[in-house]
């Protein structure tokens, strides 16, 4: 692999102009098919074979107006008091505009609704009223009847049964008898009506569209598709056609699926995490080339990427989280891969290799780590696949292309952009005087004369001289207080931790919504106007046996709304919506808390507890629930049970890899233990600020609550990519070092000289580009932001820089020890490409190489920060 690499990265240099534009027409090309064929991208997050996806998919097919999905807009007067006759009179005109935007199946009026509501309270209080009265006419005439019978039995007494007269009158009582009777016939048809009406009236009694309280009602949408799935331009055309149409006086918001977007996925935050990135980058290298050079690889191969996936958007859906995280990963591995190619290749050239030598040896050395990383960083996210989930695989798979291009940028383009510059790399008390940049026939390869940079030589040097140069800086503090540098990383990562026990998994709504948005407004207001659980209501379909009569098949949705209007947690339930045949009901459950509450979750729960019971209860052929809140709390559960098994299978690969990579039991099973205890720290961070509220002033958390589903696997996956990384950056010079005799102490002091400061600039870059999302226009993005930042935190200082290097140097040679079976079945990966490295130390012939590479030669020296 190092040879291979190292032949393409001179390739690459000889070819420098024609890589860089081949690289420049595949940024445009990718673009333009972004433009041509992205069909953008959508916020719902769904799970095909769920059971609330199966219930909503039957119940579009009985019911029409539910074949898509529903969303609300909030009216309200601007001085807070009731709306005036002109102002619904508007209200009405307006859902009429409404109705005419093409996604908009109905636009109900509010008032409308809320005057049926309250006429049939009113019709109601008549209907008994008149029953009451009916019957007392009947009972009146039953008694004047009763009279008659008495009147005809004395006429038979008198006259005889056959009397003309008796037979006549006993006619007449007999045909008022029988109207009676049909009277009271119909007033008990009556008493079965009013009695279901009274029944409907009760359960709807605190159902209100219009506020009784305050100036506000809610205009409840019936869409053609679902509300989440729709683009930018239907969402633009819904609010238009409101805006443009309020009546003077009333001011409309918006709930969170009307105003979710990502049509810009970088933001003032964004840019402030890349300028701290280009600021450390700067520092690290020294000169403004240098420092842009990563920054600019990373954004080419980050354009192609992440415009290759918005092209694909016309085959597969994407959530709004995909082309982000693909953006997120992209910059920051771009950024640290780069700066790792740099780094090495900058310090051969301070010692005197030539500049197409040194890119050679540099791609192959330190490509092979980048290659490598790269890999595992695919690995981990692709393996999303495992959970079967397909909005995570589909991200999974768009984050791992792009970090395919991104490598690929480094690689290819890295070499190319190196071999242009040449010297102008290096700072320009390091660059040689005789040259003043490359030319396509010499790549700068003079050599450093002495007089311009004399690097310390180590065989000049004796043991103890070249021990007390390396013994300085982090490495000296680990090795001196070794159990210091294990438990006091131990004990911050546990107590970070711990808040990690109480996650609850969820899906936003408008409630985590800054409070100066119009989503949030909406969500706050209906809460406060018309009960917290009318912003996520449950649907309860239930279908009927066959064979009832109309009154029957009413009465028994009445008894099921009774049943669950009963259940503790709910507000109200209400008999909502049914099919032409009448055989399926829809019935509306309302809790009596908010989406994302804990107590939500229990009644969810617990009505799926009660299904079967309710079916046999009621003679039900099925019962199913669905809507937003349902699915919300069916795909965390899905996510939270596929956790484990994503994370088993992390861990075993990274115990395979590292084995692979450094020959020894333990160094693989402490990256495992260091990766679990980055991972618990960074969930506990993420649950202690977004679900407990701590420092949420801080973070711009608005109103605490579960923690975005997916956040858990996908920090899993990222953070075991860059756990692999940074183990490679230190922990191989470590290995490095003892292979070649170093004792336990002089190995980690020689690992964290030579890859502490790139893993220390590396990490600082991904928390700066990770820590700009924690701020991002998109707030189910902050809370991603902000556990890959301090994960990547934890990870790069504490545990691959401290905790790992102290317990290695405590069990000393015991930490490499491998049984003889397993070294002969595991393959020998060359990740740094050592063997490439010493050939080139020990002279080995080297292709195309100039004169100056001759005189520079390079020999064994001690690291030089070239910066």
């Amino acid at each position: 692999m190092s040879k291979w690499l190292s032949r393409l990265g001179q390739l690459c240099a000889r070819r420098a102009k024609t890589v860089l534009a081949l690289w420049l027409a595949a940024l445009f090309a990718a673009a333009g098919a972004a433009v041509a064929f992205s069909e953008g991208t959508t916020a719902s997050y769904s799970i095909p074979d769920a059971d609330y996806e199966t219930v909503l998919e039957d119940l579009g097919d009985e019911i029409e107006t539910f074949q898509g999905g529903s969303a609300v807009v909030l009216l309200s007067t601007q001085d807070g008091k009731d709306f005036t006759a002109e102002q619904r009179s508007g209200v009405a005109s307006l859902t009429e505009e409404v109705e005419e935007v093409d996604v908009v199946l109905e636009a109900p009026d509010p008032f409308s609704q809320q005057e049926e509501m309250e006429q049939s309270r009113e019709d109601l209080e008549e209907g008994v009223q008149d029953l009451e009265e009916g019957q007392q006419e009947i009972d009146e005439g039953q008694e004047e009847l009763d009279e008659g019978y008495e009147e005809l039995e004395l006429l038979i007494a008198q006259l005889g049964e056959q009397d003309p007269v008796v037979v006549e009158t006993e006619a007449e009582l007999s045909t008022a008898q029988e109207e009676l009777d049909q009277s009271q016939q119909e007033l008990d048809e009556s008493q079965g009506d009013l009695e279901r009406a009274e029944r409907q009236v009760e359960l709807t009694e605190d159902m209100n569209t219009v506020s009784p309280q305050s100036g506000a009602a809610l205009l409840t949408l019936q869409l053609s598709e679902e509300a989440y799935d729709l683009g930018p331009e239907q969402q633009e055309a819904i609010i238009s056609a409101v805006e443009a149409n309020l009546p003077d006086g009333v001011e409309a918001d918006f709930a969170l699926e009307l105003v979710q977007d990502v049509t810009s996925i970088v933001g003032t935050s964004e840019i402030i995490g890349l300028a701290v990135a280009a600021l450390v980058l700067l520092i690290t290298l020294g000169t403004v080339v240098a420092a842009g050079l990563p920054v600019a690889l990373a954004l080419i191969g980050v354009g192609v990427g992440v415009a290759g996936v918005f092209a694909l958007s016309s085959v597969v859906e994407l959530t709004d989280t995909d082309p982000i995280l693909a953006l997120m990963l992209g910059l920051s591995l771009g950024i640290d891969y780069t700066l790792l190619l740099i780094y090495r290749h900058r310090g051969q050239l301070a010692r005197g290799m030539g500049v197409r030598e040194s890119i050679g040896l540099a791609t192959g050395t330190a490509g092979s780590a980048i290659f490598f990383a790269g890999v595992t960083n695919v690995i981990a996210l692709a393996a999303l696949v495992v959970t079967g989930i397909p909005f995570l695989t589909v991200m999974g798979l768009a984050a791992s292309a792009t970090i395919v291009v991104v490598v690929a940028a480094v690689l290819l383009l890295g070499p190319a952009v190196l071999g242009l510059l040449g010297h102008r790399i290096l700072p320009k008390r390091l660059r040689p005087a005789a040259v003043g940049g490359p030319s396509d026939d010499d790549f700068g390869a003079t050599a450093l004369t002495p007089e311009q940079n004399t690097p310390v030589r180590y065989e000049r040097l004796s043991a103890h001289a070249q021990d007390r140069l390396m013994d300085r800086g982090w490495g000296r503090v680990i090795t001196r207080h070794p159990w210091a540098a294990i438990l006091l990383p131990l004990i911050l990562l546990v107590t970070v931790a711990l808040p990690a026990a109480d996650l609850r998994l969820g899906l936003p709504d408008g409630g985590s919504e800054p409070q100066d948005s119009t989503a949030y407004a909406t969500y706050d207001t209906v809460r406060d106007a018309f009960g917290a659980g009318e912003n996520g209501p449950v649907l309860a379909v239930a279908e009927l046996p066959e064979g009832l009569s109309e009154t029957e098949q009413e009465e028994a949705g009445l008894d099921l709304a009774e049943e669950f209007a009963a259940m503790e947690g709910v507000a109200r339930a209400v008999p909502a919506e049914a099919n032409d045949a009448g055989d399926l009901r829809l019935l509306q459950i309302v809790p009596e808390t908010g989406p994302n509450d804990e107590e939500t979750s229990d009644l969810v729960t617990s009505l799926f507890g009660a299904q079967q019971a309710l079916e046999q209860d009621h003679g039900l052929s099925s019962l199913g629930f669905t809507g937003q809140t349902v699915a919300n709390i069916e795909i965390a559960e899905r996510l939270q049970d596929a956790i484990p098994l994503y994370v088993g299978i992390v861990v075993v690969l990274c115990l395979v890899l590292l084995m692979a990579i450094f020959r020894s039991v333990a160094a693989p099973v402490l990256a495992a233990v260091g990766y679990v205890l980055s991972l618990a720290a960074s969930l506990g961070a993420v649950t202690a600020i977004y679900q407990w509220g701590w420092l949420s002033e801080v973070f711009g958390v608005n109103e605490p609550g579960p923690i975005l589903a997916f956040l858990p696997i996908l920090i899993c996956g990222v953070l075991f990519g860059l756990a692999i990384d940074y183990q490679l950056f230190i922990m191989s010079g470590v290995r490095e070092a003892h292979a070649r005799g170093s004792g336990a102490r002089q190995a980690i002091l020689r690992g964290l000289r030579q890859g502490g400061p790139v893993v220390l600039a590396c990490g600082i870059i991904m928390v700066s580009v990770f820590a700009g999302f924690v701020f991002a226009d998109l707030t189910i993005i902050r809370p991603i932001g902000f556990g890959l930042a301090f994960g990547v935190l934890v990870e790069a200082l504490l545990v691959r820089a401290t905790l790992i290097p102290a317990a290695t140097y405590l069990l000393g040679e015991k930490a490499w020890w491998l049984p003889p079976w397993l070294d002969r079945l595991i393959p020998d990966v060359d990740v740094e490409g050592r063997r490439l490295e010493e050939q080139a130390q020990l002279g080995s012939p080297r292709e195309e190489r100039s004169e100056g590479d001759v005189q520079g030669s390079p020999r064994k020296v001690a690291e030089v920060d070239a910066g």
